[in-house]
């Protein structure tokens, strides 16, 4: 593949990246915390002492919802704009290899970030992407045209 064509490749799939799930958490329920007697004693008018029971109910504690967090929720999306960033300006515009193959470190370390928590698309995405911009590299100049 031509060296141009990498890089977009390699930014196609870092954007596409942002919109794919990186994580999953699993959901917490919610629960009814158990409720409580009070006692009032006091003497009243009579002298009689006198006890008033009242009874406070529990409250619902909401729990956390699961479920996938794309790219775009995650700190992964910091690595991901920088990645298209160095690819787009460093790499396309002004035609040097060094920002691409710093592209390429940024979506690593992105994808290292998130490696923890499993295989998920989003992470997958960005490590064929780095894959894309380190090919990319590979075929470049070191140096920018002057």
């Amino acid at each position: 593949m031509r060296t141009r064509t990498l890089a977009w490749l390699g930014t196609a799939l870092a954007v596409l990246s942002l919109g794919l799930p990186w994580r999953f958490l699993v959901g917490t329920p919610g629960h009814v915390t158990s409720g409580y007697y009070t006692n009032y004693c006091y003497y009243d008018y009579f002298g009689t002492y006198v006890c008033d029971t009242s009874f406070t109910p529990g409250v619902f504690v909401p729990g956390l919802t699961g479920g996938s967090y794309a790219g775009t929720d995650s700190v992964a999306r910091f690595f991901i704009v920088a990645a298209i960033a160095l690819a787009l300006i460093g790499g396309l515009y002004v035609g040097s290899a060094r920002p691409v193959r710093w592209a390429a470190y940024a979506g690593v370390a992105g994808v290292l970030l998130y490696a923890y928590y499993g295989l998920m698309g989003g992470l997958l995405a960005m490590a064929a992407a780095s894959v894309c911009f380190w090919l990319a590299a590979r075929h470049m100049p070191d140096e920018a045209p002057a």
